[in-house]
């Protein structure tokens, strides 16, 4: 039984386009973080986006990026090779929406010019004097 659902979080890899009985199919996963400070998890959901629209994002859905995923959610469990049983959460996704900008390599920025810099402080142009 799928439940109807939305969640955010981030790309844990890039998304790969493969093709089953003619139709391409998008897969990749999200990590899912809820709670904050040591009480924080993160839930990994393999999606699964079927049809063109997904081969066209395919470019975009880069490890690091935010996603918000609309979809039909299922618990699939399963055996492991050791014996042991196991679960995941499957998506099928209906929509989704891209959050932010890029992160290339799954990364916080480091480019200089995204940091504010000491130099505009110590600028005679920079006028830090508040009027009210």
């Amino acid at each position: 039984m799928a439940l109807r659902a939305s969640f955010n979080g981030q790309l844990g890899r890039n998304a790969e386009v493969k093709t089953v009985s003619d139709t391409k199919v998008t897969k990749f996963s999200v990590a899912n973080n809820t709670g904050y400070g040591e009480k924080k998890k993160t839930q990994w959901i393999d999606c699964d986006l079927w049809g063109n629209r997904g081969e066209k994002l395919a470019n975009y859905l880069v490890k690091g990026q935010a996603v918000l995923i609309y979809g039909e959610i299922e618990l699939h469990k399963y055996q492991a090779k050791d014996g042991t049983h196991k679960a995941t959460l499957k998506c099928r996704v209906t929509d989704l929406e891209l959050l932010g900008k890029k992160h290339e390599n799954g990364g916080e920025s480091d480019k200089k010019e995204d940091r504010p810099t000491e130099s505009s402080k110590a600028d005679p142009e920079f006028n830090d004097d508040v009027p009210f």
